[in-house]
């Protein structure tokens, strides 16, 4: 308790009394990270007033501070990192219990995100660490069929994807208590497409060969079709057709055909058919056409591209 004495002439002696008591808890505190390195604290007086505010902060950094406002903007903190902190109201030389507040501030971004080991239903993702602090990542597939999950380490693998397909994948750091994300890295790519089926040659001239086949169970952008052989040519089609020209009577030729995904760089398996072409039109002009595209030999079924001729009543000459 202090006092003071004020004199007058003529007058009696006065004596003033000033009475300090402890105030009150504040109100409605509250914690927000508004950044990777920022909180904003927010509260309300007593019901008796407060002359002043003392904030403490529990952490690294630890931090004192005495504010006259009801709120205070802490800066320079470390990303995605748990925080305490205390504020009690002041009255003159007297001060309150501490009400407490506890929060992260946001975690900072994933580093150099990258994508490896793509497969026809895989995608392998792998990145590194964020400065400063966090708890686990959360891992958002964008696609078809689209999921998220939680991770510890700096990769994860994401299977039973569709072939061919085109996905986004964002990855994210989280803090300690799992409510507070930090800026998404994004990375992007397609599945590998799967493989065509049923590859099979439809004519031939001396020149060209015409081939067709069916489209791969999966999604696809377009089909390359390599031609290994002299000459060699590649050619790429959206239709499950081609015609090869230009060729050279007599030459072997390997024809590949691959589905290939829509960014262009990812091909599916290459199923493959060969072709000799002089000798096929030779046998043509001795023997009559070819009798069929497939021949039985025992309980196995040759499918093309084998092309047999009925020489005689008991021969049969296979061209592979």
């Amino acid at each position: 308790m202090d006092s003071a004495t004020h004199h007058q002439a003529g007058a009696k002696p006065m004596f003033l009394l000033y009475v300090y008591k402890d105030p009150g808890l504040v109100r409605n505190l509250s914690l927000n990270a508004v950044s990777i390195t920022e909180l904003f604290i927010n509260w309300s007086q007593p019901d008796d007033g407060a002359s002043a505010y003392l904030v403490q902060v529990i952490g690294t950094p630890s931090l004192s501070m005495s504010v006259i406002t009801e709120h205070v903007r802490l800066i320079d903190l470390i990303p995605g990192n748990y925080y305490t902190v205390k504020v009690s109201a002041q009255d003159g030389p007297r001060q309150g219990n501490a009400e407490t507040v506890s929060g992260f501030t946001l975690p900072n971004v994933t580093n150099n995100l990258s994508v490896s080991d793509v497969s026809i239903d895989s995608v392998s993702l792998s990145w590194d660490p964020p400065t400063g602090n966090k708890s686990s990542y959360l891992v958002e597939v964008f696609g078809t069929p689209p999921s998220s999950f939680m991770v510890d380490n700096e990769s994860a693998s994401i299977t039973d994807l569709v072939p061919g397909n085109f996905y986004t994948f964002l990855v994210s750091s989280v803090s300690g208590d799992h409510t507070l994300q930090g800026k998404k890295s994004t990375i992007s790519t397609y599945t590998v497409p799967n493989v065509i089926n049923n590859l099979i040659l439809t004519n031939y001239t001396i020149d060209s060969i015409s081939l067709s086949w069916d489209p791969p169970t999966s999604n696809k952008s377009y089909y390359l079709v390599e031609v290994h052989g002299v000459p060699a040519t590649n050619v790429t089609v959206v239709n499950e057709s081609v015609t090869i020209f230009n060729l050279i009577p007599g030459n072997l030729y390997n024809v590949f055909v691959s589905a290939v995904a829509g960014d262009g760089l990812l091909e599916g398996e290459s199923s493959k058919i060969r072709y000799l072409d002089k000798l096929s039109l030779q046998l043509q002009f001795i023997f009559g056409p070819p009798v069929s595209t497939k021949i039985g030999i025992g309980s196995e079924v040759l499918p093309s591209p084998f092309i047999f001729y009925q020489l005689f009543d008991n021969l049969i000459l296979l061209i592979f």
